[in-house]
């Protein structure tokens, strides 16, 4: 009850993430089997659900399904775009809502400094970087990687789509041929 009073947004987005999670749970083969008739468009939106948290799993399933029929190349082109305009849209998300407040006041509490001061590598802009990267390769949700990007101040902003592109693209590329 303390960190809702406390970070407000952050509480909030956690919530929306769980009711919208659920809710897309119980359509997910619906929705991926929509994507797949798709084509393009479908790769591109399926590329745009593969990064946002509550859609990861149905993104990532889609490309399951459109892997039997495209090639990992072209998957991983216009699905890597797809998730780089979402991996923007999250970062303007973030700046016009005001998290990074919140956030520096969530990476003062006395448990995180306690870990960090233990593990000090965990707050050095090169780990935040690489984390972030990976993250965004990965099929979890891209918001920490954008987050953890945007807290280590080595990649501009403006970068963030190109880098969001490659590093989705990359991810959706092992993903697709591991089922192709």
């Amino acid at each position: 009850m303390i960190y809702l009073k406390k970070y407000p947004k952050i509480t909030i987005l956690l919530i929306v993430y769980i009711v919208v999670f659920f809710t897309f749970s119980f359509s997910q083969i619906i929705i991926e089997n929509i994507l797949s008739k798709l084509s393009i468009l479908g790769i591109f939106i399926s590329g745009a659900m593969y990064t946002y948290s509550f859609t990861a799993s149905v993104g990532t399933g889609a490309f399951l399904i459109l892997a039997k029929a495209y090639s990992p190349i072209l998957l991983a082109i216009i699905g890597g775009i797809g998730a780089g305009i979402a991996d923007v849209s999250i970062l303007k998300f973030l700046e016009k809502f005001g998290f990074s407040s919140e956030l520096d006041g969530f990476s003062k509490e006395g448990w995180f400094v306690s870990i960090c001061n233990k593990m000090p590598f965990l707050t050095s802009k090169i780990f935040l970087n690489v984390v972030g990267i990976i993250t965004l390769a990965s099929p979890l949700p891209d918001e920490l990687g954008v987050i953890l990007i945007e807290r280590g101040k080595y990649i501009s902003a403006k970068y963030l789509f190109i880098l969001g592109v490659i590093a989705n693209a990359t991810g959706i590329y092992i993903l697709a041929s591991l089922f192709n």
